[in-house]
Parts: C-alpha cells; structure tokens; sequence
C-alpha cells in the first residue's frame, strides 16, 4: 500500500529473480560436490590400479633377479636393472597419490619404510651376486622375501581402507545426486507456486484496482457518481484521486452552468437538424407567454410568421455550413405579442445541433424607430425653417452695407450658427441613412483621377484663402465605386487638411494600386495627433486633441469622419490615419479595383 506502482513492478520482478539465483546457487553447489566425490573416487581407484603396478614391479624385479642368478645372462641383469628403476618410479607415483590421502596417510608412510627396506636387499642380492658370497645372496634374500610379505599385507590394509573411502564417496555421490533432484522438483514446484502467487497478487492489487479506475473513468465520461477513491500513494492512487478532484470540479463547473442558464435572461436553445426545439432555458417563458415543457420538441417555424419560415429555413441552412452565424428575427408568442430577437447560433457537426442565444430586441427596435421618427422630424419639421431663416439671412448679410457695424457682426453670427445647425442636420441625416438597411451604393465604373481632381475643385478656395500649396501624385485607375460619395469622403479628408495646415504649408494627394486594391493618401503639415487617439477620430462626436489645444474636429459636428468610414466600409475597404505629433498627419483609405 505504500509502494509505488514502479516498485510494484519491480517487486515482483525481483522475488523470482531472486529465486532463481538462489536456486542456481544451490544448484551449483550440489554439482560442485557430486563433482569433488567423482574426482575422489577416481582418484582412489587410480591409487589401487598405482598400487598393482607397483606390486607388479616388485615380482617382475624379484623374477629378473632370480633370472640373472642362475644364467649369469648380462641381459637379464639389464632387465633387472630397469625393472628397478620402474619400480623406483611407480613407488615415487604411488606415494604422491596417497599422501593426500588422510586415512591412508600413514600406511603410505609405512610403503616408503618397506621400500627401502626391498631396495636395499635387491641392492644386496645384486652385490652378493657380483662377489659369489652365497651367505650374503641368502640374507638378501631371506630380507626381499620378509618385506615383500610385508608389502602385501601392507596392500590388503590399504585396499580394505581404500574400498571403505571409494563406499563413502559412492554413498555421498548417491546422497549428491538424490539432493540435486529433490532439488530441482522443489523449485519447479516453487517457481510454479510462486508465480501463482504473484499472479494472484497482481490480480488483487493491480488489476482490480485497473478495474475501479476504469469504472471511476466510465462514470466520469457518463456523469455518473465515482466509486470509493482507491487507498495508497501510487500512480494509480493518485490518478484516481486527480479523477474525483476533476468530477468535483465538473459537477461544480455544471452547477454553476446550470444556475447561469437557469437565471440568464436571454433565450437559450439546443435545436436539432430538424429544427426542432429540445432544450430550453427557464427564460422562454417570459419571451414566449409559455412553459418550457409546452415548447420542447416544437418546430422553430411554428413559433414565427408565416412570412418569416422560408426565411428561418435559410438562415439555418447557411449557418450549418459555416457553423456559426446571426441574424434578427420576429416571434409571435402565445399572447399574440410580436417580439423581437437577435440570434447568435453555432452548429455542432458531431452533435447534430444548433445551440441558440436569442437577446430580445424588441425595446430596442422601438428605440431605432423613435431615433428615425425624430431624424424625419429633424428633417421635415426643423430643416425646412431653418433653411428658411437661412435664406433670410443671407438676404440681410447681403444688405451689410444698410445696417450699422453691430447689427451687421450680429447677423453675420447668426447666418454661420444657423448653418452649423444645417449642416449637423444634413450630416446626422446622411449618417442615419449610411447606417440604415435601405442603403445602396450606386456603383459605376469611375476615373479615380477625375474624382480626386473634383474634390480638389471643390476645397481650391479653401486652400487659397490659407496660401496651400498642393502637391499631386496620381495614376490613371478606373475603380467600380459610388463617384459621388467617394468625391464625398476626399472632400471631407482634403477640408480636414486644410483646416490644420499652417498658413503657407503643403498638402499632399497620392494615388496608388497594390494588388487588387487602390489606395488614396491625404496628407498635411499639421500639428498631428497622439498615437493613442489615432483610432478614435473616425468615432461619431468625437473630439480629439491635437497637440495644440484644440479638437481635431473642433469647428464640425464630429460627424465628417464617421460618415467617411461608413462610406469606405460600405465600399468593402478599409480607413485609417498615420500621425506624429509635431510632423502632419496622412489619412488615408482604400479599396478594391
């Protein structure tokens, strides 16, 4: 239990490693032991087989001796003599073999006594020969004859006491071998225990706690309560536990998503490929005058104007390939009421659904349709007699030299506010007109050159007046526009340059075409505008510091760059201004060929 799952593994891999080294170790060293007793046997019977030659030496000796005796041949005496020296050697042999003989150890000190004892009266027998001394020939004799005996109840000794050591060998070989075997079926029998027992431990340790992980896994995926979390500090343990910290988190996670769409005051749905509805939020009721339960399984269309299905059906369909979309759609609920909703929707391919969120609109709408009541009241009811006090001025400010000096400077104050307020209707009604849906471009193809030259008409005494030098860098471009409204926006970006420029200064007009794009650049030596604020001078109503304490839009209705951006966005391009502070401003626009 507190074993990691790694030294787990490596536990069982060592216990029968172990094992097996164990039972090598024994294993050898019972083969070690059957092998000492081979060598020993073998070695004793080496001894007995030394210890026959020698005796053999001995009687092959005492015959040539014997030999030589009677036929005074010189040859029988050389082959006494190299009997002698044969015996002398297998002696030399026989006693090196038995001296590490523990038990036989003193006879062979014994054989080495008796060995001199038969050399020396062969030696004499040979001298007695030699010197015709028959009583020395006998003595010698009588002394080969006694240690010769000697010899030979010497070899039943030994041979008894050799036969005894080669039975112990024989028996310790036979217990050997028994050993070995018991051995070997005693450790199959063991590997084969062990290796149940390790599978069985494995079975109860590992692969039922796999088991519960993978059930806690299963639950996890079916959102279902997790078993028990697994006990110990392995790898297991601790992804069970990171599995409950994460179903914890999830379940917290769906109980704060289910109270968010339970209190979110939008309409939220789940509709199937079919378009039919099945999941609603609790804010249904307050948008359809019905329960939820009233509502699941319905089709989207029955919930919308006749007039309006072919128009659902594509939306939806569109949306299904570009797998997200919106759009604004009028409902009738079940008060007969019509209410208004701007849809956000997202298909799911893997889901085969749509999930909806519907913000209801309806106030809103009524807003925009108060704001274009009053445009049109601006324009029809406050225009018109404006225009006509306009008129009237102007007819005054033409009589200047009839009024004195004070009524003229009135006039003339009066004649410029009365056009600020013309303009600022004019250009509040533009606005709200580039903003509405009936807006459409009338396109045609033009000469960017002559539209550019035609603004430049129109702002030329503006530029007099403040002594501009004009600076032009054109290309002959054809674009499909609207000429009307793009002379518009350079009008209005050439009065801006203008009206910023230093007496005596430059204004600058390029043309070029990158692509399928053109683009038109206005430039001027004013005092610039902060980084910071370059984006918010294309805003309605904006004023903007320009360095010198005053707005870039100081003398206008804050209206002349919106209507501009409208404009180009309408056209699919894009508006923007390059500015530091101190060295002049570009502005500039383009648009596709």
């Amino acid at each position: 239990m507190k074993l990691r799952f790694s030294q787990q593994v490596l536990l069982l891999i060592s216990l029968p490693l172990l094992f097996q080294v164990a039972f090598i170790g024994l294993l050898t060293a019972n083969l070690i032991e059957l092998r000492n007793s081979y060598q020993k046997e073998s070695a004793i019977a080496d001894v007995m087989i030394s210890f026959n030659n020698f005796l053999s030496q001995i009687v092959t000796c005492a015959g040539a001796q014997a030999l030589f005796q009677i036929s005074k041949d010189a040859k029988n005496r050389q082959s006494f003599e190299q009997s002698l020296i044969a015996m002398r050697a297998e002696q030399k042999t026989l006693r090196n073999m038995l001296m590490p003989l523990e038990r036989v150890r003193s006879e062979a000190t014994e054989l080495d006594g008796l060995f001199t004892s038969l050399d020396d009266s062969f030696q004499k027998g040979m001298r007695a020969l030699d010197t015709q001394d028959q009583v020395d020939a006998t003595v010698a004799y009588i002394q080969a004859r006694r240690t010769t005996v000697k010899v030979e109840n010497l070899a039943r000794r030994l041979r008894l006491k050799l036969n005894e050591q080669r039975q112990i060998f024989a028996e310790r070989q036979a217990q050997t071998s028994t050993r070995t075997y018991i051995l070997v079926g005693a450790g199959f029998v063991f590997n084969i225990l062990l290796a149940l027992l390790l599978f069985l431990y494995f079975q109860r340790r590992t692969s039922r706690r796999f088991a519960l992980l993978t059930e806690n896994i299963t639950a996890l995926g079916l959102e279902r309560p997790l078993l028990k979390a697994l006990a110990g500090v392995d790898e297991l343990a601790q992804l069970d536990r990171t599995l409950h910290k994460v179903s914890e988190s999830l379940k917290e996670a769906r109980i704060k998503e289910q109270a968010i769409l339970t209190n979110a005051a939008d309409f939220i749905c789940s509709i199937d490929a079919g378009l039919r509805l099945t999941a609603i939020n609790p804010a249904v009721e307050a948008v359809f005058a019905v329960s939820q339960d009233e509502l699941l399984g319905r089709n989207i269309n029955s919930l919308v104007p006749p007039k309006n299905a072919q128009f659902v059906l594509e939306r939806f369909k569109q949306i299904a390939q570009d797998r997200a979309g919106s759009f604004e759609l009028a409902i009738v609920n079940h008060d007969g009421r019509e209410v208004e909703l701007s849809w956000n929707v997202i298909w799911s391919e893997p889901l085969q659904s749509y999930f909806c969120v519907a913000h209801d609109i309806t106030e809103r709408k009524k807003l925009e349709r108060l704001k274009q009541e009053f445009v049109a009241m601006l324009s029809h009811d406050m225009r018109a007699p404006l225009t006509s006090l306009q008129l009237t001025l102007n007819v005054l400010s033409s009589t200047a030299d009839q009024l004195n000096e004070k009524s003229a400077q009135r006039v003339a104050r009066a004649e410029a506010s009365v056009k600020v307020l013309v303009d600022m209707i004019s250009e509040l009604l533009e606005m709200e007109k580039l903003q509405s849906d009936v807006f459409v471009l009338e396109c045609q193809t033009c000469s960017l050159n002559n539209l550019v030259e035609e603004a430049l008409s129109l702002v030329e005494e503006s530029g007099k007046a403040k002594h501009l030098s004009l600076k032009k860098a054109l290309e002959p471009i054809e674009v499909s526009c609207d000429g009307e409204r793009i002379v518009r926006v350079l009008t209005n970006l050439l009065f801006n340059a203008i009206k910023f420029s230093p007496q005596g200064g430059q204004i600058a007009v390029t043309i070029s075409r990158s692509g399928e794009f053109v683009t038109v650049e206005v430039s001027d030596q004013g005092p610039g505008i902060p980084e910071n604020m370059q984006e918010l001078v294309f805003e309605r109503f904006r004023q903007v510091d320009s360095g010198e304490g005053r707005g870039a839009s100081a003398s206008g209705t804050g209206l002349g760059l919106a209507i501009c951006k409208a404009i180009i966005a309408a056209h699919r391009g894009e508006i923007g201004v390059r500015s530091q502070l101190g060295k002049g401003s570009v502005f500039w626009f383009k648009i596709p060929v």
